[in-house]
């Protein structure tokens, strides 16, 4: 264990136990970089819309599992916007334009 820096671990993982390979980047991350950046972060929607604008869109990069929809149309409620979601799935560029 001693004789692997955290990197060369993380490419024997991913060689060997490849469904264990994001347990083990987590791992790299903590080593490496430190506790604060292997964990979650809950989004503050708000401060991102104060920061983007027409120019300068939101794209979320989503994990499976989350859906932002709600905290999206909670904010848009609370700052009487009116919004329309959009599936980025085949098919749906006409509606996109």
């Amino acid at each position: 264990d001693d004789r692997l820096d955290a990197f060369a671990r993380l490419l024997l993982v991913r060689c060997f136990r490849e469904d264990r390979t994001l347990l083990s980047a987590i791992d790299y991350i903590k080593t490496t970089l430190g506790p604060q950046y292997s964990e979650a972060q809950q989004l503050d929607l708000g401060a991102v819309v104060e920061e983007c604008s027409c120019t300068m869109p939101v794209i979320f990069l989503l994990s499976q599992g989350s859906d932002p929809t709600a905290t999206i149309e909670a904010l848009a409620k609370k700052r009487k916007k009116r919004i329309s979601a959009i599936s980025m799935g085949q098919g749906q560029e006409p509606a996109a334009h």
